[in-house]
C-alpha cells in the first residue's frame, strides 16, 4: 500500500508539473481541437507551440506581457482567430511553412519588427497585422487570398509597413493589402520586376503597382506603356479599403520613353476610378494619341484640359473651348453653348469627351457631329442632355457607352450609317427611341448596345451580321412586365440570319416541393412560326434537356422542374419558319441562367 501510495504521489507530482508548463493556454476545446493535439509551452519570454493538426479555436493566452517570442513547430497548419492579439511584448513570430491559414487580428497589437510568411500560406483573415505600430517589413505569398469579415475590408493592417516583400510570384491585387512605401518581387519572378520599390512588367516596359504611400513617382527610363490601374487600383474584394489606389501621390513623371496609356491592363476587382484630386501626372513624352490624353484626362481629375495644353502646347490645343490633339482627337469640351457644331477635321470624338462636365448636364442641348468623324469613344456623351440629329456619315465604331443615357435621337429613332462596322456594350444603353435599322455593314453588336426606356420598339436588320449578342436590344420594362417588352425586330435576310433576345425574370427553388422555377421572355421576330426552346441542366443541351415549342405571338414561357436543391438551369432560344411542312431554324441565343 505505501508502495502504491507513493507512486501515485509521484503520478501527481509529474501531471502538476504538465499543467504548470501548459498554464499559459486554456482553449475551449471542440472533438476538432481535441484531435489536432496541439501543446503549449511558456518559458524565459519563449512561446513555444508544438504538435499536428489545427491550434483550437477561442485559445486564450495567459501571461501575454512576458511574451517576447513565438516558435511554431511543424506540424502545426493553422493560428486561429486572434492567436496572438495583445502580446504587447511580443517582437519575433517562427511560422513553420506546414502553417497554411492564419486567422483575423492574429497577431493585433504586438511589438513584432518583421515577419516572414512562409509560401504554404495560402489564406490570411483580414487586419491579421493590426496596430503593429512597429512592423516595417513582411515578406509574404504574392498571391494569397484575404479573408473578409462583416466589414467586408481586404486589409491586413491599418499601419503603414516600409517594405513588403513577396516569396512567390506577385499578383497585382496583393498590392493593396497593406499600406507600404516599398513593394519587392521576387527576382526569379515570372513576369515582374521591382525598381526602387515600384513593380514594372518583367521586361520593364509596362509599369505595373506603385506603393501605396508614395508621394511622387518618377517612371523608369525605357518604360514605354503608362498603366493608369498602376496608382488606381483596388485589392481583391472591396474598393473601400483605406489601402487602395495611390491617395497620397502628388505628381507621377510619365518619361519621354512612354508611347501608349491603358486604363485596363492589371485592373482588379470593381476600382475603375477614383478622384485622385491631388495627383497631377507630369509629361515629358510627345509620343501620345490623342485617345492615350483622353483617358489621362477622365482618369486625373486634377490635370484639367488646360493645364494638359499647357504642359504639352505643341500637342494640344484649345480654341472655341474645344480641347482637341494634334492627331484630330477632340479630348474635351469646356463650353456651355446650347448647340455646340464640332469643327470639320476632327477625326474622334475621345472618351470621356463630354461627360464630367458639370455644364452639359444644364447647358448643352444639341451636338451636330461633323462627317470627318469615324469613331466615338467610351462613354463620351454619357449621361447627358444632348439629343442628335445624325450620325456621321463616315463612322466606323461606336465604343462601349458612348450614348448611354444622354439625351437620345430626334424623333425616337436611331438610323446607323451604312459605314458602321462595330457597336460595342451599352453603346445607345438607356436611351429613348423607338425604331432603329441596323445595316449591313455591321459586323458585331455587344451586350445591352441598345436596352431602352421606351417599350414598344421595332428593329430592322439589313444584313447577315453574325456576331449580335443575344442580350443586344434587351430593355428597361422586361424586368417588371410579364410580356417584356414590345420589342419586333425583323431581319430582311431571312429566318437562318434571325435571333430573338432572351432574358430569365425568374429562377428558384421551392423548398419543400423538390420543384425549380424559371420564367423565360424574350423579343418577338417578325415573318416567322414560331420558338423553340430548350432547358437543361447541361450548358452544352447534352442531357436532361426538355424542348419546349412556342408561339409566333408568344414573349413569355413558365418553366417548372423538378430538381435537386442547388441544380443549375440553362435556356436558349431560336426561332424557326414552316416553308413548304418543313422547319427551317434561326441561330440559337447563348446558353443563359441567372
Amino acid at each position: 500500500m505505501k508502495k502504491i501510495a507513493k507512486l501515485l504521489i509521484f503520478v501527481s507530482v509529474i501531471l502538476l508539473s504538465v499543467v504548470t508548463a501548459t498554464d499559459s493556454v486554456q482553449s475551449a476545446s471542440s472533438k476538432a481541437d481535441e484531435k489536432s493535439k496541439v501543446t503549449y509551452s511558456l518559458k524565459n519570454g519563449i512561446l513555444t507551440i508544438q504538435g499536428k493538426g489545427k491550434m483550437p479555436k477561442n485559445t486564450t493566452i495567459k501571461n501575454k506581457k512576458k511574451i517576447k517570442k513565438v516558435v511554431i513547430k511543424k506540424g502545426i497548419t493553422s493560428i486561429p482567430k486572434k492567436a496572438f492579439y495583445g502580446c504587447c511584448r511580443l517582437e519575433q513570430v517562427s511560422i513553420p511553412k506546414t502553417v497554411k491559414k492564419i486567422g483575423r487580428e492574429s497577431f493585433g497589437g504586438t511589438a513584432i519588427r518583421k515577419i516572414k510568411i512562409p509560401t504554404s500560406v495560402k489564406t490570411i483573415g483580414e487586419y491579421a497585422f493590426i496596430n503593429c505600430k512597429n512592423l516595417k517589413k513582411v515578406t509574404m505569398p504574392g498571391d494569397i487570398k484575404v479573408k473578409y469579415g462583416d466589414e467586408g475590408s481586404d486589409s491586413l493592417s491599418c499601419n503603414i509597413i516600409e517594405t513588403i516583400k513577396f516569396n512567390t510570384d506577385f499578383n497585382p491585387r496583393s498590392a493593396a493589402y497593406f499600406k507600404t512605401n516599398n513593394l519587392e518581387v521576387m527576382k526569379n519572378d515570372s513576369k515582374f520586376q521591382s525598381i526602387d520599390g515600384v513593380v514594372y512588367s518583367k521586361n520593364g516596359k509596362s509599369i505595373v503597382r506603385v506603393p501605396n504611400q508614395r508621394k511622387n513617382v518618377e517612371i523608369i527610363s525605357g518604360c514605354t506603356e503608362f498603366c493608369i490601374q498602376s496608382v488606381i487600383y483596388c485589392g481583391y474584394y472591396w474598393e473601400g479599403s483605406g489601402n487602395n489606389g495611390c491617395r497620397k501621390l502628388e505628381t507621377i513623371t510619365i518619361p519621354e520613353t512612354v508611347n501608349s496609356v491603358n486604363s485596363k491592363k492589371y485592373k482588379t476587382d470593381y476600382l475603375e476610378r477614383e478622384d485622385y484630386s491631388s495627383m497631377t501626372p507630369i509629361l515629358r513624352t510627345k509620343k501620345l494619341k490623342g485617345e492615350d490624353y483622353s483617358e489621362i484626362l477622365h482618369y486625373f481629375s486634377a490635370l484639367d484640359a488646360n493645364k494638359l495644353a499647357e504642359q504639352l502646347p505643341d500637342q494640344i490645343k484649345i480654341a472655341d473651348e474645344m480641347c482637341i490633339s494634334k492627331d484630330g482627337v477632340l479630348l474635351k469640351y469646356l463650353g456651355k453653348d446650347r448647340i455646340v457644331t464640332v469643327p470639320y477635321g476632327v477625326r474622334r470624338i475621345g472618351s470621356y469627351a463630354f461627360t464630367d462636365c458639370s455644364a452639359i448636364y444644364e447647358n448643352v442641348k444639341t451636338v451636330n457631329l461633323s462627317d470627318t468623324i469615324t469613331s466615338i469613344g467610351a462613354y463620351a456623351f454619357y449621361n447627358t442632355k444632348i439629343v442628335f440629329s445624325k450620325l456621321p456619315k463616315n463612322l466606323k465604331k461606336i465604343e462601349v457607352g458612348a450614348f448611354m443615357e444622354s439625351g437620345g435621337f430626334e424623333n425616337n429613332e436611331i438610323v446607323i450609317p451604312d459605314s458602321v462596322q462595330e457597336i460595342e456594350a451599352w453603346a445607345f444603353g438607356y436611351i429613348r427611341w423607338k425604331k432603329l435599322t441596323i445595316p449591313a455593314s455591321v459586323k458585331r453588336i455587344g451586350d445591352y448596345a441598345f436596352s431602352s426606356y421606351n417599350n414598344k420598339r421595332m428593329v430592322t436588320v439589313q444584313g447577315k451580321t453574325k456576331n449580335i449578342s443575344s442580350f443586344a436590344f434587351c430593355g428597361w420594362y422586361w424586368e417588371n412586365n410579364k410580356n417584356g417588352d414590345k420589342l419586333l425586330i425583323d431581319f430582311e435576310k431571312g429566318i437562318k440570319n434571325s435571333q430573338t433576345c432572351l432574358f430569365i425574370k425568374g429562377y428558384k427553388f421551392c423548398e419543400g416541393e423538390e420543384e425549380t422555377v424559371m420564367q423565360l421572355r424574350w423579343a418577338k421576330i417578325r415573318n416567322i412560326s414560331g420558338y423553340q426552346i430548350q432547358i437543361s441542366t447541361n450548358k452544352k443541351f447534352q442531357k436532361n434537356t426538355d424542348i419546349i415549342l412556342a408561339g409566333k405571338g408568344e414573349t413569355y414561357y413558365h418553366a417548372k422542374m423538378k430538381l435537386n436543391k442547388g441544380t443549375t438551369l440553362y435556356a436558349r432560344i431560336r426561332p424557326y419558319k414552316v416553308v413548304k411542312g418543313r422547319k427551317t431554324f434561326g441561330k440559337w441565343t447563348s446558353a443563359k441562367t441567372d
